[in-house]
């Protein structure tokens, strides 16, 4: 029993110093461990990675919009679409350029037959003052972090020698109005041309049939000059004001005010004047040209009338020939009857009795 004892305290007194000695946080060495190493992984990544401009613009509106405030266009932006907006309405040109914005940039799009003629990749001499105008109000802004120009045609193939096909046609077309930035004093490291043929059309080029159509035909063919514009120190924090972010009260609408008014582009009356002048003789130009496809339209329409008319009128006859031909069939047969009753009479037999009736009669 004595044994027993002494076997229990000591057995008691092992458990105790065990417990004394045991350590519960060692479990954190290893967490530690797992969690730097995240860290570093997550951190490679962000470096590696390369953040889309349009899709961070879209995260950054909704989550604004989720937390009831607003997202701002950037000034450059505003500033720079106003500017070229109102000297596209001087020139009377708001139907040939059509200019939209989005929060960091604007979109130019440009009828492909005011800056080039058909099958061509050089600039109508009429619009490089008005190209290098735009070019130059958009030169005034800061922080242009890039100047894309896409080249679009239609689906109708080109027969040149210089351009093979749509491709080379839209990407010639991109490049000079790129030329054309840079001539201004862009950097080249700014500035991108894409060539996209027929692949990218706005609206389809032809019916169901297969028949082009000529509206959708030259709404594809254009030219879109995207350019993107970056932050700086002072619109960064601008943006993070709070004044963004707070929800109107309730009865009032959310307004957008400008941070800053640009000035207005200063050109003189007899520049301006001379300026709407080259516009107006290239508006009349294209609606020359118009003219005169219309007019060869309606010729072939003409042709094509007549030419109908005269096969009706061969049609006619034929029927009224073969008419006769199938009564002078009958009336050989009916007076022919014991001749040869295996033999049947086919048309051409009959045209031959017709044409001898016709010269017995003569």
């Amino acid at each position: 029993m004595q044994l027993e004892k002494r076997k229990r305290k000591k057995q008691d007194a092992f458990d105790k110093r065990v417990d004394l000695h045991h350590d519960e946080s060692n479990w954190l060495v290893s967490y530690a461990d797992m969690m730097t190493l995240l860290m570093g992984f997550f951190v490679l990544m962000y470096a590696f990675s390369r953040v889309d401009r349009n899709k961070f613009a879209v995260v950054r509106k909704e989550i604004a919009t989720y937390f009831g405030g607003q997202v701002k266009a950037l000034p450059a932006v505003e500033a720079a679409s106003k500017e070229i907006k109102n000297f596209v309405k001087k020139m009377e040109l708001e139907k040939e350029v059509q200019i939209s914005t989005t929060e960091t940039g604007i979109i130019l799009r440009f009828n492909g037959e005011l800056l080039f003629n058909s099958g061509s990749a050089e600039l109508v001499p009429e619009m490089r003052p008005v190209l290098t105008r735009i070019i130059t109000m958009i030169k005034a802004q800061k922080n242009v972090e890039e100047v894309r120009v896409e080249g679009h045609t239609d689906d109708i193939p080109i027969f040149s020698p210089v351009f093979p096909t749509n491709w080379e046609l839209s990407a010639a077309r991109a490049a000079r109005v790129v030329r054309q930035f840079e001539a201004a004093g862009f950097p080249e490291t700014k500035l991108v041309a894409e060539g996209y043929g027929a692949s990218r059309p706005e609206v389809p080029n032809r019916t169901p049939n297969g028949d082009p159509i000529k509206e959708n035909l030259a709404k594809n063919r254009r030219v879109i000059i995207n350019v993107s514009f970056g932050h700086d120190v002072n619109e960064a924090s601008m943006a993070l004001d709070s004044t963004q972010f707070v929800r109107p009260r309730e009865g009032q609408e959310e307004v957008i005010q400008s941070p800053q008014e640009e000035k207005e582009a200063h050109l003189s009356e007899e520049e301006q004047l001379k300026m709407r002048l080259e516009a107006a003789k290239r508006r009349l130009q294209v609606a020359q040209q118009k003219m005169r496809e219309a007019q060869k339209i309606e010729r072939e329409k003409a042709k094509k009338q007549a030419l109908l008319k005269k096969v009706l009128e061969l049609e006619k006859r034929a029927q009224e020939v073969e008419t006769k031909a199938y009564q002078v069939l009958g009336d050989s047969q009916k007076r022919m009857p014991s001749q040869n009753p295996s033999k049947t009479l086919n048309l051409k037999e009959g045209l031959r009795e017709l044409q001898k009736r016709q010269k017995q009669q003569k």
